[in-house]
């Protein structure tokens, strides 16, 4: 369905007009209604810009109704917003206090805020916070490393296999032969891989929605910086993630749909000690055109 505008409710101020990324609407001349433009229509992703914009509510948009829009209020200043970024730590270090299942829920619709291509909104997520799946999660993603770990030392191997598997895995498989994995000792209760966190969050989706996988990525560090506002701390299970697509046990544990891909796994809980400083990065290398 295709925007449309309520005349008894229009100021034609234009606004409308001015804010539209896909050219939907049209102003013939100042004081003038605009017309939707039939053949953009079809272009429009229902961003909300427009019903944003709109002074009188005057348009409407399928998946905008009125109680789904709220006054801003008021923007943090820039100095807080940066302590914010400057502060966002990951966190490998949690207290034994429990993540309140509303809470976490505000986490993902704040990650669920994120821009997505064309606003497909293409992820999905899942939270997991029984102790005992998490183990599972824990233990699958040690035995897969252990093999992939034994893989790598398979002399036997041909070496194009072995280069690869090196490629496909990237910077993080060539720190696994100088690593020995012991399922045992994890299991004792060293928890390297999520270190004791009450939960984690799976971000999910169809991979072959518009840029499904950036979609996802830019959720996640909503969610990180949402945790960090909120008092709680994570970081991203990359070992999770890469693990998961070569253990079907790992997908099925953590509910992702065999016609979806896992896009990351983040940690969630209360950091055992919270940081009062920060530390300048190196100073980023730009390119100035």
């Amino acid at each position: 369905m295709a925007p449309s505008i309520n005349s008894a409710r229009c100021t034609k101020c234009g606004g409308c007009v001015e804010i539209c990324p896909a050219g939907v609407y049209e102003q013939k001349g100042p004081k003038i209604e605009p017309d939707i433009v039939s053949s953009n229509a079809p272009f429009c992703v229902a961003c909300g810009h427009c019903v944003m914009r709109c002074p009188t509510d005057a348009i409407s948009v399928p998946g905008y109704s009125p109680e789904k829009i709220h006054e801003l209020g008021k923007m943090p200043e820039a100095a807080e917003f940066a302590n914010l970024l400057r502060g966002r730590r990951s966190v490998r270090s949690f207290s034994d206090r429990k993540v309140d299942r509303a809470l976490l829920g505000e986490v993902i619709s704040l990650a669920a805020a994120a821009p997505s291509a064309h606003n497909v909104q293409s992820t999905e997520f899942v939270v997991m916070q029984s102790p005992e799946a998490l183990t599972l999660v824990e233990q699958y993603t040690i035995e897969g490393m252990q093999q992939l770990s034994e893989a790598m030392h398979n002399t036997s191997m041909r070496p194009m296999v072995r280069r690869r598997m090196r490629k496909q895995f990237n910077a993080a498989v060539k720190a696994l032969p100088s690593v020995d994995f012991d399922i045992k000792e994890q299991m004792a209760g060293r928890h390297m891989i999520l270190h004791e966190a009450p939960a984690i969050i799976a971000f999910h989706g169809q991979p072959d929605m518009p840029m499904a996988n950036i979609n996802a990525q830019l959720c996640i560090e909503n969610a990180l910086l949402a945790m960090t506002s909120m008092g709680l701390g994570g970081y991203y299970a990359g070992w999770v993630t890469i693990m998961a697509p070569r253990d079907k046990r790992l997908l099925e544990l953590l509910k992702v749909p065999h016609d979806h891909q896992l896009f990351g796994v983040v940690t969630v809980g209360y950091p055992r000690v919270k940081l009062t400083r920060w530390a300048e990065r190196n100073k980023p290398r730009i390119t100035w055109v």
